[in-house]
């Protein structure tokens, strides 16, 4: 009797365990949030890390080389949101350089990519997908797996060709994971193989036209649409091995965050002052560069109209982070001027 019960009990708590690392379409990215992501280029000595389960994963001592602050928005108005008509949600980048935006289709069973599409100093770049590739099945369990062809069309200062093949997803491992920005429990491992044929590129002499790119997603379903740390090796099949990794910080994402079409932003772009109006009580509001760096915090004490001032900031485009007094957060982008 003594033993079936301590079976008994270990089925419980696996069960236990299994439930809390499983996660559902509730991790979808929605609009409305920011997440601040940093960027670590080539660094091969550093391994993903073991598959299976109750793993640890510690990436506390990476240094990043670069970081940017991306906005979770709906696809309405976006740039080159008429190529993706079924979009929900798209992800925006954006830099002195360029303008990217990345959509995709959240459905319950599913979170699929469609493609992205870019702008930068007068040229723009699309990669739009005639078969899309579904980037996370739900629900999402250790020792998931499937296969998913895919087929896009892409286009690049001036050149057009396609992009095809498959990518084989496993959630290899689940786990505890540290980066710099903290540690974290219930943690899945995404893997994804993707095989791909580039097709309709003119010859160039020692270009690769194939290739395979692994990547390693690290994510938690106390973090909704947050890759907590991202390891990618990208094989070209003919010797070159690009190895890049990201992290994410979790304290960027918003709590409780309410729908900005609720606050009003003018004037854009702003010489001298913006003023922010919202139908809730504006505590503070905080500015950062499109590097993540924090330019100014301004407190407002619960004002509904809050006047701020922008005449000693140098023009660019910002991230202006709205914090209210119930606790909730929005996020505008804003263009300053002189």
């Amino acid at each position: 009797m003594k033993n079936v019960t301590l079976s008994f009990a270990c089925l419980i708590a696996c069960v236990a365990l299994t439930k809390a690392q499983t996660i559902t379409s509730a991790w979808s990215p929605t609009p409305w949030g920011a997440n601040q992501t940093y960027v670590v280029e080539n660094t091969p000595a550093i391994s993903p890390g073991a598959a299976g389960q109750s793993q640890t994963w510690d990436f506390s001592a990476v240094t990043s080389d670069s970081s940017y602050i991306e906005t979770i928005v709906p696809p309405q108005g976006q740039i080159g949101n008429s190529n993706f008509p079924s979009a929900t949600v798209a992800r925006i980048i954006e830099s002195s350089a360029f303008s990217a935006a990345t959509y995709f289709n959240g459905s319950s069973s599913a979170l699929t990519y469609l493609g992205s599409y870019s702008e930068a100093s007068g040229f723009s770049a699309n990669n739009i997908y005639s078969n899309p590739v579904d980037y996370i099945r739900y629900p999402v369990g250790f020792g998931q797996s499937y296969t998913d062809d895919f087929d896009a069309d892409i286009g690049a200062f001036g050149v057009s060709y396609g992009r095809e093949g498959s990518v084989l997803v496993e959630v290899d491992a689940t786990g505890t994971l540290t980066t710099p920005f903290g540690t974290y429990s219930n943690v899945l491992r995404v893997k994804a193989i993707e095989t791909y044929q580039l097709t309709g590129l003119p010859p160039i002499p020692g270009a690769s036209t194939s290739g395979v790119t692994t990547t390693y997603s690290y994510i938690s379903e106390q973090f909704p649409g947050v890759y907590l740390f991202t390891y990618n090796i990208s094989d070209d099949n003919i010797g070159n091995l690009d190895t890049t990794m990201s992290y994410s910080d979790p304290g960027f994402q918003r709590v409780n965050q309410i729908n900005d079409n609720k606050l009003l932003v003018f004037p854009l772009p702003a010489n001298t002052l913006i003023q922010f109006q919202s139908n809730e009580s504006i505590h503070s509001i905080a500015l950062f560069d499109l590097n993540g760096r924090e330019v100014s915090t301004t407190p407002f004490n619960g004002a509904s109209v809050a006047e701020l001032a922008v005449s000693k900031i140098p023009s660019g485009i910002y991230m202006a982070r709205v914090l209210y007094s119930n606790g909730a957060l929005a996020n505008k982008r804003i263009v300053v001027s002189h």
